[in-house]
């Protein structure tokens, strides 16, 4: 009896348990949904990636069997891939159906909807816990992702060693990758993709269809397929890796890539196992242990912050979603798709997002998603940003991402404290405060850096949430002694910052 295999457009992994079970009797389908491509604020690199990986996948699947259906956009204009997929094995006569589990919150309520047909579910290789195994535990108590970080160190092995001890002597070297930008590292050479003739035509196919997207197709250079993005990531672990735990919190003038992996896009769209990736930085530790810091910095953010950001995705929905839509808030500025502004340190966070459809977690987190805290945009706008223009989002890993831990829309169900700052930690951490029109030191006055008295405001108007948190409540000490005049100055000057960004003249 075949059955028909339904395969989601970021679980393009070609070597996955779901097809190892395929026949030459089944049938793969493949659904370009433009609805679920062409979302608000969505960057064209991103739509591009997707369809070349995703037709570069098709192709390989016919090494399985040779009824791959792949429906183009043409043909599924009006549907999400789960409609369309229900409608051609109605077609087939298949009801018998096999795919791997969904991250997604919302396909998965969707399939509970699908009772006629039979579904059996495969464990999704793209993460590196066991979902099922994990639940259990995940539930039982609320811990901070360092906890859970330390239990999957332990059970799957990565950076310990044979006597169950981590590797270098300790879990965490957050001390060591921490750093300020002190001197501009030199800028490191990055692989590079040949388009070949499907990628071509894809490119040509997207910029005709989806011009009005955010971003261009300038300097297209993902890799469409397992056996490029290995590549990619082998030249990461080779050749970047041991500078990129001291640079990893830097942000730079000119250098969007810093020492980055920009593996991301890889690892949720399919391409790259993350376990496969988190292995080989182990091995190579096991031969240069003085890597370590920046090894573990770099196994941190895919064993600990990726698969912790899943399961908090799914004990938060859909209410962290739901909630966030404050329509009487601060709409999106313009500045976030190219708009004006003089305050550099956005100018060239936005500027990378809209060039590369990229920009690291510290421009995200310290830049785009501080500013937004700060001038009380609506996080609901902000998460339809983060979601369409990064080429890496999906919002199984962005809502925990940008709501949580950004926005703290959860109240610190995901970070201890609501991660805003002033513009000193931007001036350590960066050189984009070199030559920009305002002044990182100055708290009022036409070229004080507005994230200075925004930030004071923010401390006044959650002070008493925040003089309970240990992290937060010198903050708000500080804020107290302020004199009344000083006060009444800040409030001045966020007025006239909420003027001037509603004008586009921030």
């Amino acid at each position: 009896m075949s059955k028909v295999i339904w395969v989601l457009n970021d679980q393009c992994d070609i070597e996955s348990d779901l097809l190892k079970s395929c026949s030459q009797e089944d049938h793969v389908i493949i659904v370009e949904s433009r609805q679920e491509l062409d979302l608000p604020y969505t960057h064209i690199k991103k739509t591009a990636l997707i369809l070349n990986v995703m037709r570069h996948f098709s192709h390989a699947c016919l090494q399985f069997t040779p009824h791959v259906h792949h429906v183009t956009l043409d043909a599924c204009a009006q549907h999400t891939q789960l409609e369309m997929m229900a409608k051609v094995s109605r077609q087939l006569g298949i009801f018998d159906v096999s795919m791997m589990t969904p991250k997604s919150y919302h396909h998965r309520e969707t399939l509970k909807g699908m009772s006629e047909f039979k579904f059996t579910f495969f464990r999704d290789n793209n993460l590196i816990s066991d979902e099922w195994v994990m639940w259990p535990w995940f539930k039982s108590k609320s811990f901070r992702m360092e906890t859970f970080y330390q239990r999957l160190r332990i059970s799957t092995g990565l950076l310990m060693d044979h006597n169950g001890q981590p590797l270098g002597g300790a879990f965490n070297f957050d001390k060591h990758n921490q750093n300020p930008l002190k001197t501009i590292p030199p800028r490191h050479t990055r692989i590079s993709f040949t388009l070949d003739e499907l990628t071509l035509k894809t490119l040509e196919e997207v910029q005709q269809k989806f011009s009005h997207q955010l971003g261009n197709l300038n300097d297209f250079n993902f890799a469409y397929d397992t056996h490029q993005a290995r590549k990619a990531c082998d030249h990461f672990i080779q050749h970047l890796l041991p500078y990129f735990g001291h640079t990893q919190d830097n942000m730079i003038q000119e250098d969007a890539f810093v020492a980055h992996s920009l593996l991301s896009s890889y690892l949720n769209i399919g391409l790259l196992n993350p376990y496969e990736v988190c292995r080989k930085v182990h091995d190579l530790v096991v031969t240069q242990p003085d890597i370590i810091a920046s090894a573990e910095g770099f196994v941190r953010q895919i064993l600990g912050w990726r698969e912790y950001m899943f399961y908090k995705y799914h004990t938060l929905m859909p209410k962290l979603l739901h909630d966030a839509n404050h329509p009487t808030m601060n709409p999106l500025p313009a500045l976030y798709w190219g708009g004006h502004t003089d305050m550099n340190c956005l100018h060239q966070t936005i500027r990378d997002s809209l060039s590369h459809a990229y920009s690291h977690h510290i421009q995200r987190l310290m830049i785009s998603s501080n500013f937004a805290n700060l001038a009380y945009i609506n996080p609901y706008e902000v998460h339809q940003w983060f979601l369409g223009i990064y080429a890496d989002a999906y919002e199984w890993v962005e809502i925990p991402n940008t709501l949580g831990m950004g926005l703290y829309q959860d109240q610190g169900q995901i970070g201890s404290k609501p991660y805003v700052s002033s513009a000193a930690y931007i001036n350590k951490m960066s050189n984009y405060c070199e030559g920009c029109f305002y002044n990182p030191k100055e708290l009022t006055g036409e070229r004080a850096c507005p994230f200075n008295a925004l930030y004071w405001n923010y401390i006044q108007d959650h002070k008493d949430q925040l003089k309970h948190n240990p992290r937060m409540n010198m903050m708000v000490s500080t804020y107290e002694k302020f004199s009344d005049v000083k006060k009444e100055n800040i409030r001045n000057q966020v007025e006239s910052i909420f003027e001037r960004l509603k004008k586009g003249q921030l």
